[in-house]
């Protein structure tokens, strides 16, 4: 999780030194009204500077029994290093804490650990040091450029807040998968796994440790429509409210069926797209679907969702569907 400023038409930038210990954002909530305001967000790409790498020995002073170290040398032995500008940038001025002033109400919330942006400080409380690796993949892949600020697939500017469910999903999926730490999102970490089959393992990985929300949109968009893409965030981020906040699902239980019914399909569809653009056969692209599909109806437990329909999606897929 990452701890945000309240922001209200101010310039990021220029308030760099507000503590952002004491104002938070409610980024879950705004986001899951994107499910219903559907706002108009500009999706921007950040501005990127060269940096170089640091001396990974250096690192000592700041480290927690050799984490620090064992994550920088993970990152640069498994990465191109044109995608750790944002890491080496981060990592030259990186704070780790186990106490804020929020200690208490967070603490009350389930948050074990978090990553604050603007401080660049990452705090983990009660020594809950398995899931420093999920808030460090945060620092790899967080900026500000131009008022607006970036993390992973996350941007949050004057205009809003969009991304969340995608930015905690694939960060949580990196951590499992160089670290084989788990911390928690389940359920939309298995959304994201079906993501990252349409977009492939190394384009999203890359994308996202350059923060490039509006990178991910256009290799999505390539089998589907913008429109869709972009509904899909927004349901992504409703759906990942709905499960961080039993409650709010409760009192949205139909909202919430329909929304993953659409999230689902859209992931299907886009899959089956992707799968026609390479001219397969019926049996073929019925078999990949299958396997794509099977474990849909599994992804949060939730008895009255029943999965994919897999005979109705190609029934409208007759002719082979043009790559937008």
């Amino acid at each position: 999780m990452e701890c945000l400023l309240k922001l209200k038409d101010i310039d990021i930038e220029e308030k760099v030194n507000i503590n952002d210990d004491v104002l938070l954002v409610d980024i879950f909530f705004n986001s899951a009204l994107n499910r219903l305001k559907k706002p108009k967000i500009i999706i921007s790409k950040p501005k990127l500077k060269n940096f170089e790498a640091i001396d990974k020995t250096k690192l000592k002073d700041n480290d927690i029994d050799g984490k620090l170290e064992h994550f920088a040398y993970t990152l640069d032995n498994h990465f191109n290093h044109d995608d750790l500008k944002i890491f080496h940038h981060n990592l030259k001025t990186i704070k780790i804490s186990n106490t804020c002033l929020l200690e208490n109400y967070l603490k009350k919330e389930g948050i074990i650990g978090l990553y604050q942006i603007i401080r660049n400080r990452i705090i983990v409380f009660n020594n809950e040091y398995d899931c420093i690796y999920h808030e460090l993949f945060h620092m790899a892949s967080a900026t500000i450029s131009k008022g607006v600020i970036y993390s992973g697939f996350y941007q949050l500017s004057s205009a809003g807040v969009i991304g969340v469910a995608l930015k905690e999903a694939y960060t949580e999926l990196l951590a499992r998968r160089y670290f084989n730490k788990a911390c928690s999102y389940n359920a939309i970490v298995k959304i994201v796994e079906k993501l990252e089959r349409i977009v492939t393992k190394d384009t999203m990985e890359s994308l996202y440790l350059n923060a490039d929300l509006q990178g991910l949109v256009l290799e999505i968009s390539k089998y589907s429509s913008l429109e869709e893409t972009i509904n899909f965030i927004y349901n992504f981020d409703f759906l990942n409210h709905c499960f961080n906040f039993r409650s709010y699902l409760i009192d949205n239980k139909e909202l919430f069926l329909t929304t993953l019914n659409e999230t689902c399909n859209f992931l299907a569809n886009t899959y089956l797209n992707k799968l026609t653009s390479d001219k397969m056969s019926t049996d073929q692209l019925y078999s990949s679907l299958n396997d794509y599909t099977c474990d849909f109806k599994n992804i949060c437990n939730y008895k009255k969702y029943q999965g994919v329909d897999i005979d109705s999606l190609l029934s409208k897929n007759k002719q082979y569907v043009k790559v937008k």
